[in-house]
């Protein structure tokens, strides 16, 4: 039988989360179906690929912020992307993030009448997308279907888009088995240093702990990261924390930890606390809506913390490191609750 070829558009497939799930979706999909990933910039992937897997960079031009401009080179990027819609004779366009959900709907429905799916992964009740925010109130309902991650967010789009159009579908994670052997006395986290991954939280923390022998490893870049290192040195900490930017094997970093700290004040759906629990950490989190809390039951297979209260999340991970017994005991807990989260179900879930 003759493969459909599915298309996913994407700004980039640099480091990210959204980066990442479309990775881990365009592999396994790739092995019934051709797959093409369009991007809008040049940069090479971050993630691994199939060697099956067709990627058409269309490359941003660089025309500055004066509006009218923007026009012109979103317009150059709805040619070029129709023009590879009808060239590849791609059947589903599968969009991430606004700015490609918006180009998608516009070459591939009213262009192209090929079925589109586009897909929301920012939580729009706390991040303000500007003139953004009205163009997709007007033209989401086009799309064939709109994915996001969470009850919270189909809501939000509910007054504006057919709701049955709307899919809440979780990101994916290819299961593995963790080893109890591999762990070392070491807190984990990992994101992008901004004020919203909020590691300024971890640190103080942290700081305030009877670390005995713990380390922090601090995974990511960002605008923060200078004012993280300063924070770092003035709590005579430079021996117990450690940068390590961007990391291309991540894996083995949250095969090494112990436990996990994630600290965000507002999320879509944390791909990062999902890779924690698979790999056997501890974890922790800030209670911020909307994500950690689809994945973290109190005290079950994690502790949530109440968003600004640093001296319950000093105590907890104070907690974390004292009694191994608790680690595993959420370690375990999480591990049987990431089934509804397996690459091959979730993936399923998007072409049916």
């Amino acid at each position: 039988m003759k493969k459909k070829t599915v298309a996913f558009l994407i700004s980039s497939l640099n480091a990210g989360g959204a980066e990442r799930v479309v990775s881990l979706l365009a592999n396994e999909l790739s092995l019934t179906n051709d797959i093409v990933i369009i991007t809008l910039s040049k940069d090479e992937p971050f993630y691994k690929l199939n060697d099956s897997i067709i990627i058409k960079q269309l490359g941003v031009l660089n025309l500055g912020k004066n509006p009218l401009k923007s026009i012109v080179s979103n317009l150059v990027l709805i040619y070029r992307i129709t023009s590879l819609i009808r060239s590849l004779k791609i059947k589903t366009l599968i969009c991430f993030m606004t700015t490609s959900n918006v180009l998608g709907i516009i070459s591939g429905k009213f262009l192209s009448k090929i079925n589109v799916t586009i897909s929301e992964r920012r939580n729009p009740l706390t991040h303000d997308f500007g003139y953004w925010d009205f163009i997709r109130k007007k033209i989401y309902k086009f799309a064939d279907r709109l994915v996001v991650q969470s009850e919270e967010i189909s809501n939000y789009f509910n007054p504006f888009i057919d709701e049955r159009k709307i899919s809440i579908i979780p990101n994916p994670i290819k299961i593995v088995d963790s080893n109890k052997n591999t762990k070392e006395k070491i807190i984990l986290t990992v994101g992008r240093v901004d004020a919203n991954k909020n590691q300024e939280q971890i640190i103080r923390s942290f700081s305030r702990l009877k670390q005995e022998g713990w380390k922090l490893i601090i995974c990511g870049d960002g605008s923060l990261l200078s004012k993280l290192k300063e924070l770092v040195i003035s709590l005579n900490m430079n021996d117990a924390v450690e940068f390590k930017g961007i990391v291309k094997n991540i894996e083995k970093q949250y095969e090494r930890a112990s436990i996990f700290a994630f600290s965000s004040l507002s999320e879509g759906f944390p791909n990062v606390l999902l890779e924690a629990m698979n790999y056997g950490c501890a974890c922790i989190s800030t209670d911020c809506p909307t994500g950690p809390s689809i994945l973290i039951k109190n005290n079950v297979n994690g502790f949530l913390i109440p968003l600004a209260d640093e001296n319950s999340y000093t105590n907890h991970l104070q907690k974390l490191i004292d009694n191994e017994k608790t680690r595993n005991i959420f370690v375990s807990n999480a591990k049987s609750s990431l089934e509804n989260y397996s690459l091959n179900k979730v993936a399923d879930q998007w072409i049916k």
